[in-house]
């Protein structure tokens, strides 16, 4: 079990065998059971705890991915954090190298659906994508994670575009 404090959220990472020891099987990670919801506050707990972090988890919200090596990540934010950030439409991966940019690509292949492209700005690479879900499942690649409009205005004005349509699937194959 690995933690991770974000700038907005607190990021636990399981394996599948202690998310499998921790919640029992896929169908309960799946729904919002009394027993899911229960092993996720405990989690949240350990984590601060472990963490000294002082934080109202009164209106704290859960969101459970599959990672590419088969465990989860649960994501913990604050609803209103979640919800302001959701409103975006385009999210821009900043990366400082192309390796980092290949290597999070290859994780998004396994869930990726959504639109992206690929720049070249001030010696870094920025990917666009559409997804919340895909910006936060390859954080850990990324040197920066950006929102909004006026920032995908900058990158498509200032950047160099190398690869116009499917940036992850493109990257993914090499």
């Amino acid at each position: 079990m690995i933690f991770f404090k974000l700038q907005d959220a607190l990021r636990i990472s399981l394996t599948k065998t202690e998310a499998f020891a921790l919640f029992g099987n896929d169908e309960n990670i799946d729904r919002n059971s009394p027993q899911t919801r229960a092993a996720l506050r405990i989690l949240l707990k350990k984590a601060l705890c472990d963490r000294l972090i002082k934080a109202d988890c009164s209106s704290v919200k859960a969101e459970i991915i599959r990672n590419f090596s088969g465990g989860f990540d649960i994501y913990f934010r604050k609803s209103k954090t979640q919800n302001a950030l959701t409103e975006n439409k385009i999210w821009i991966l900043e990366f400082g190298s192309l390796e980092n940019a290949i290597k999070a690509s290859k994780q998004l292949i396994l869930v990726n659906h959504s639109p992206s492209s690929l720049y070249r700005i001030n010696g870094c690479y920025r990917m666009t994508v559409t997804s919340y879900r895909d910006a936060l499942s390859v954080e850990e690649f990324a040197d920066a994670v950006l929102t909004g409009t006026l920032c995908a205005a900058v990158t498509e004005e200032h950047g160099k575009m190398l690869i116009s349509d499917n940036a992850i699937h493109t990257l993914a194959k090499l």
